[in-house]
């Protein structure tokens, strides 16, 4: 669950509607 957090590290405006980063 590594990349998870790592995907929450990203900026929101980086991320998508689900939260995660595209």
């Amino acid at each position: 669950m590594r990349i998870e957090e790592e995907e929450w590290a990203c900026p929101v405006e980086k991320r998508d509607s689900n939260g995660a980063a595209v």
